[in-house]
C-alpha cells in the first residue's frame, strides 16, 4: 500500500495530483456528479493506455479501480493496481502469483490519498478547460482550412 495525505508533487502521486492524470481525472470528475457519498470508476485500456498516458506512471498503472469516498470538506480516493506477466505481454501470457524468489509474478498495489473538494472542483474545472480550448483550436483550424465545410 503506498499512501499519500500531503499533495506530494513527485512519482505516482505527483501523477495522481495533476489535474491532467487520466486516473485521478475520471474519480473525481465521478465523484462530483454523484450525490452518493462513496463509488468506484474502473479505468480500462480504453480511458487510459500506454498511447494516451500523461507519464510513466500511467503507462504503468493500465486497468485500474479506482474507488472515492467522500469524507466532509476532503474527498479520499483509493486506487487498486496489479501488474502481471499477461498484462506485461499484453495477454500472450499466462500469470501466476509472486512466491518467494520468484520472478515476474503478480503484484498488487493499492494508492490511497486525498483532496479537499475545493481541489477537486478546480482541478476538474482545469481539465474541462484545457480540453474545451484544444477544442476550439481544432475547430478554428479545421474552419481556417475548410471554410464554409463546417
Amino acid at each position: 500500500m503506498f499512501a499519500d495525505f500531503d499533495n506530494s508533487k513527485q512519482g505516482a502521486f505527483g501523477s495522481l495530483h495533476s489535474a491532467f492524470s487520466s486516473y485521478s481525472s475520471s474519480a473525481r470528475e465521478a465523484s462530483l456528479s454523484s450525490s452518493k457519498s462513496k463509488d468506484f470508476i474502473n479505468m480500462n485500456y480504453g480511458n487510459a493506455n500506454p498511447v494516451i498516458a500523461k507519464d510513466m506512471w500511467e503507462q504503468m498503472w493500465g486497468r485500474s479501480r479506482v474507488n472515492w469516498y467522500k469524507l466532509g470538506d476532503k474527498t479520499m480516493f483509493m486506487m487498486t493496481d496489479s501488474k502481471s506477466a499477461t498484462s506485461l505481454f499484453y495477454r500472450a501470457s499466462p500469470s501466476w502469483e509472486r512466491k518467494s524468489g520468484g520472478t515476474m509474478g503478480t503484484t498488487r498495489q493499492t494508492y490511497i490519498w486525498l483532496e479537499s473538494n475545493k481541489d477537486v472542483q478546480n482541478k476538474v474545472n482545469e481539465n474541462t478547460n484545457y480540453w474545451n480550448q484544444q477544442y476550439q483550436k481544432i475547430l478554428q483550424e479545421s474552419q481556417r482550412l475548410m471554410p464554409g465545410k463546417i
